[in-house]
């Protein structure tokens, strides 16, 4: 009995054992394996409680910048945008050099998603109290001894001068005997600069300190010849560059407050926000952010160069080949531009293409008036368009003459366009106007960011804004002007083109006869509907 007992104990021992070793092998790695701050020390990173603790090196302001983040392969983070412990909403991306703000809260929550986009973790991070004595704007390491008239400074030797000193002794020498025997003078030698006043019972402080400034603020940002726009609330900066110059590479002089020492150098990437620091003379750090970008050239819209139909060669359209007249065996092929500057406008106007044999006109298709970044075919004439057939069933594409995009690497947030549009209605054709904007790596064909306005009543003039939604494209559909083959990506992809459309009827692309029967091609657009584009704006 006592043998059955013994070795019912051991294989119990043996079981918890295992038991344990599972456990533990089973224990779950953690996601976030390394999270930490500019600036600020890691005290502490409980696993268990997915709690973090830092603590501030110094003085600072109303934001974090990430320093470092360390997750395991697949997941991402994100900022907690509210305080849901179970499902919060999902705020902006972190990574190294994110801003995070702190204005007026001690802690945050960060989310781990892993590759599947599910929560895998809810972290706290909290920001621990800073000490009084962190928190010194003099420290004697840095302390400014001031050399006023009156002070005495405390080095190895010090002289006297006795022309104008008054001592409380009748004589101006110090002699042993003058000096008490419970004085202790720490000098060889004693002195005072000539417009000293010293009593016996003065005392003197052995330096006198500077309370050090705490501004820390960019005065100016500036890039070759241009000053970037500085907002001191918001303490971020825009600097607006030519097109064609490199964002990736912006080498700026930054100009800060007196004494104060900026992180900014030499050639930055400012396609996306970048985060540097203004460091002031006590200590104080200022997390400031800078982006740059550009324009489209011409896209005012107020200048025409050479009398053509479009603003310059970074604009294509198809007005040029519908301004001609050719002439088949039979039949001859004519329209009229469809683009023209009015009043400082570009207006765009959907035209019919007539085909004629003598005196007798036959039926004419329809052609959107188009105005997009990139080039039209050379060459393409109103026959073309029209594609001489003599039984009116083929249509044209204009797409199959257009080659879209130009080149870009900026990163707006939206656009902002002054438009008016005037539709001309027909019973049965759906009439609408297009206005686009595709961020676009041309490399993978991928769209990186977009947004659109497609109008269907009549506007008058008005100034609209549109935020691009990067890793989105929901407005696109196969039937509007736009390029095959391209898929939607997560928005996070290099941008390299931009792909800007302008239409007066948004499906005329297809050139289609007006009042098709069966087995002929149905006009989309109706001719007179007119879109009108003013000033064309990127906004970052």
């Amino acid at each position: 009995m006592k043998k059955f007992f013994s070795l019912l104990l051991l294989f119990t021992l043996v079981l918890l054992t295992s038991c344990s070793d599972q456990s533990t092998s089973s224990a779950k790695e953690s996601s976030l394996q390394e999270f930490s701050f500019v600036g600020f020390e890691t005290v502490s990173m409980n696993d268990s409680t997915q709690t973090i603790l830092i603590a501030p090196e110094r003085a600072y302001g109303d934001s974090l910048i990430v320093d470092f983040v360390k997750l395991t392969e697949g997941m991402t983070l994100y900022l907690a945008a509210d305080d849901d412990p179970n499902d919060p909403e999902l705020g902006e991306l972190l990574e190294e050099t994110s801003v995070i703000d702190i204005t007026g809260i001690t802690s945050f929550n960060v989310v781990v998603l892993d590759a599947n986009r599910r929560i895998d973790a809810i972290w706290t991070v909290t920001i621990q109290e800073q000490n009084a004595s962190s928190s010194s704007v003099a420290k004697s390491s840095s302390s400014r001894v001031a050399s006023s008239s009156s002070g005495i400074h405390s080095s190895s030797s010090i002289s006297v001068s006795s022309s104008s000193a008054m001592m409380s002794s009748s004589s101006t020498r110090l002699s042993s005997s003058s000096i008490s025997s419970s004085s202790v003078v720490s000098s060889s030698s004693v002195s005072v600069s000539s417009s000293s006043l010293l009593s016996s019972s003065s005392a003197h402080s052995s330096s006198s300190a500077v309370i050090l400034s705490s501004e820390n603020t960019v005065l100016s940002f500036v890039v070759g010849a241009v000053s970037g726009v500085i907002d001191t609330t918001a303490k971020s900066i825009y600097v607006e560059l030519a097109y064609g110059d490199d964002l990736s590479a912006v080498v700026a002089t930054v100009s800060v407050s007196e004494g104060a020492v900026c992180s900014y150098e030499g050639a930055e990437d400012l396609r996306s926000p970048y985060a540097f620091t203004v460091t002031a003379e006590d200590g104080t750090i200022a997390h400031w952010t800078v982006k740059a970008g550009v324009q489209l050239p011409g896209s005012d819209f107020n200048t025409w160069a050479n009398s053509k139909v479009a603003p310059n060669s970074f604009w294509g359209t198809s007005s040029d080949a519908m301004a001609t007249t050719t002439s088949a065996i039979v039949y001859s092929y004519s329209s009229e531009a469809n683009l023209t500057q009015v009043s400082g406008a570009a207006q765009l106007e959907t035209k019919a293409i007539k085909a004629a044999t003598g005196i007798i006109t036959w039926k004419s298709k329809i052609a959107t008036g188009i105005l997009f970044t990139g080039s039209f075919e050379a060459g393409v004439e109103t026959g073309d368009l029209y594609k001489n057939a003599t039984d009116f069933s083929q249509a044209a594409n204009l797409l199959d003459y257009m080659t879209l995009g130009k080149e870009f690497t900026g990163r707006p947030t939206s656009f902002t366009v002054e438009y008016s549009y005037v539709p001309v209605t027909e019973s049965g054709i759906a009439q609408k106007g297009l206005i686009y904007v595709m961020l676009v790596n041309k490399a993978s064909k991928t769209i990186v960011a977009s947004g659109a306005i497609l109008p269907t009543t009549k506007v008058t003039s008005t100034t609209q804004t549109i935020v691009l939604n990067y890793g989105g494209a929901s407005w696109m559909t196969s039937d509007l002007p736009v390029p095959t083959g391209m898929t939607v990506g997560t928005g996070e992809e290099e941008v390299t083109s931009i792909y800007v459309v302008f239409a007066s009827s948004a499906y005329a692309h297809i050139i289609g006869l007006v009042g098709a029967g069966d087995g002929d091609v149905g006009a989309k657009g109706v001719a007179g509907s007119t879109l009108s584009i003013g000033d064309f704006k990127l906004v970052y």
